[in-house]
C-alpha cells in the first residue's frame, strides 16, 4: 500500500523532518513519510492583541533537526486582516539562561492567509516559559510559550 507524503515547514522552507519509523533504505531513496505526533493546539497570540496577526501552537513529539534537546513547536500564523502582513518573524527573544531558540525564516502573509511554520526551543530543563516577540511590518507583539507537558512514561 502507498502512503501519502507528509512534509512540514523547516527553517529553510518546506522539507522533510523526522524519520517516522522508516528503514534506512527508504530514507536513502528519499521517501518522505513523516509520522507526526502533535499535542493539543493552544492560542499564543489573539488577533486583537497582534494587529490582526493571530498565532496558535502545538508541540510535536518528533525528533528535531537541531538536536535532541530541542522541542519542535508548530506555529499556525493567521492574518485576519484584508491587507498583507509582511516581515512576519520572531523578533526579540527574552529567554532564561540555558534556553535556546531556532526561529522560522521571515514570511509574508497575504490577506486572510494562514501559514504553518516551526520554531525549535531548548527549554534547558527549565519549567519557565520562553518569552519572545512576533513581529510584522505593523508592530511587535510579545508572546509567552510555556514548556511542553512531560512525556508519557514508556510502556
Amino acid at each position: 500500500p502507498t502512503r501519502p507524503k507528509a512534509v512540514e515547514a523547516s527553517p529553510g522552507g518546506v522539507g522533510v523532518v523526522g524519520t517516522g519509523g522508516l528503514s534506512c533504505g527508504e530514507i536513502e531513496r528519499g521517501v518522505s513519510y513523516v509520522k507526526s505526533e502533535l499535542l493539543e493546539t493552544r492560542s499564543l497570540l489573539h488577533f486583537a492583541n497582534g494587529g490582526g496577526l493571530s498565532a496558535s501552537y502545538q508541540f510535536s513529539r518528533e525528533g528535531c533537526i537541531y538536536g535532541r534537546h530541542m522541542t519542535s513547536v508548530r506555529l499556525t500564523l493567521r492574518n485576519t486582516t484584508t491587507q498583507p502582513l509582511s516581515c512576519v518573524k520572531v523578533g526579540g527573544q527574552r529567554l532564561e539562561a540555558g534556553m535556546e531558540m531556532q526561529p522560522f525564516n521571515q514570511i509574508t502573509l497575504g490577506a486572510e492567509q494562514t501559514q504553518t511554520v516551526n520554531i525549535y526551543i531548548d527549554f534547558g530543563g527549565k519549567t519557565q516559559p520562553a518569552s519572545f516577540d512576533l513581529s510584522t511590518d505593523k508592530g511587535t507583539y510579545p508572546v509567552t510559550l510555556p514548556p511542553p507537558p512531560p512525556r508519557p512514561p514508556a510502556r
